[in-house]
């Protein structure tokens, strides 16, 4: 899941110690019976019937729920209100001990959205150390490593990048290795891994740009010539696609 930026700002994860804060004058209100969402939303329907799961498992879902239609919004501040409702509730669920890995990956990934990046990070370490569900380590080693990449420390990063290429195929995973392996002077190693993304997704041109800096940077002229031009034709068609009604 990678982050997207966001003006938010983190209200309910605030520091190290994991806790419920006060939402000042927020105002809830009730969802709208309808497909869309308004801001300020905070409550969500369930669409089959939870009857009968147990209040602590329809909580669970319900908070899970409400992260995911935050996250599904690439993080939009105007629904700043569902953000931090799925926050409050998360953190109430482990703090009751009912938290597993789904619970611990949304509260990763919405403590780093909301930069708490010491939580984010205390989590990630302890789902990559005691959980083996999948998703949940899926997130907190993609969320690990673009902490240690953003703060420079790409040694970190590697690995964690490596083992997600390992866990799922994600062309963006292989794209921020190379970038970690270029950062750590592999230069080599930095053009695999690049290479790598483009064969899961071609039309990146961000790593089409990468991959010309760095054979730029080699003397290798005819291949950086050639990432440049594959880098402007995907632009184009980006652009075009961007433009059509």
């Amino acid at each position: 899941m990678p982050r997207r930026d966001t003006e938010v700002a983190h209200f309910a994860l605030s520091n190290h110690q994991i806790g419920v804060y006060p939402r000042g004058n927020l105002q809830l209100t009730a969802a709208p019976k309808s497909d869309t969402l308004d801001p300020g939303t905070t409550e969500v329907e369930p669409i089959l019937d939870i009857g009968h799961l147990d209040p602590a498992e329809r909580q669970r879902l319900a908070a899970l729920s409400k992260y995911e239609l935050y996250r599904r919004r690439g993080g939009d501040p105007k629904f700043a209100a569902l953000m931090l409702k799925a926050t409050e509730e998360l953190i109430q669920i482990k703090q009751n001990g009912n938290a597993d890995g789904d619970v611990d990956a949304a509260l990763i990934w919405l403590a780093r959205e909301q930069g708490a990046i010491p939580i984010a990070e205390d989590l990630a370490q302890k789902v990559l150390t005691n959980e083996a569900d999948i998703d949940a380590r899926i997130v907190a080693a993609h969320t690990l490593a673009r902490i240690y990449l953003d703060r420079g420390e790409n040694r970190k990063a590697i690995p964690l990048y490596q083992m997600l290429q390992q866990l799922h195929v994600d062309a963006s995973d292989s794209y921020f290795l190379g970038l970690a392996e270029q950062n750590d002077g592999n230069s080599e190693k930095a053009i695999k891994a690049l290479q790598h993304s483009l064969e899961i997704d071609p039309s990146q041109v961000a790593a089409r740009r990468a991959l010309e800096a760095i054979y730029q940077s080699l003397g290798r002229t005819t291949e950086a010539d050639a990432q440049r031009k594959a880098a402007e034709m995907f632009q184009r068609l980006k652009t075009k696609n961007l433009e059509t009604p």
